[in-house]
This record gives C-alpha cells, structure tokens and sequence, in this order.
C-alpha cells in the first residue's frame, strides 16, 4: 500500500477539527439552556 501524502493526510484532520469545535460550542450551548431552564424551573418552585 503506498503511503498516503500528508497534504492529504492533513486536510480531512483539519475539518474533522472544526467539527469537533463546532459539537464543542453546540455542547457548551445545550449545558447553558440547561442550566438557565433549572434556574427558572427553581426560580419558579420557589415563588410558587
């Protein structure tokens, strides 16, 4: 088998990157919604 080139080699890591960086952000972003839900349900439990 020949070995792959590192351009080539070095590009699909690169996307593969910002994937994982975007996942990151959407991650951060679902824990943040989260967290402002349990605060207004809490917020909310203790008015009532």
């Amino acid at each position: 088998m020949p070995s792959p080139n590192p351009v080539v080699s070095g590009q699909p890591y690169r996307k593969r990157r910002r994937r994982v960086r975007r996942h990151l952000v959407v991650a951060v972003v679902g824990v943040g919604l989260a967290g402002v839900a349990l605060l207004v349900l809490i917020g909310l439990s203790f008015s009532v």
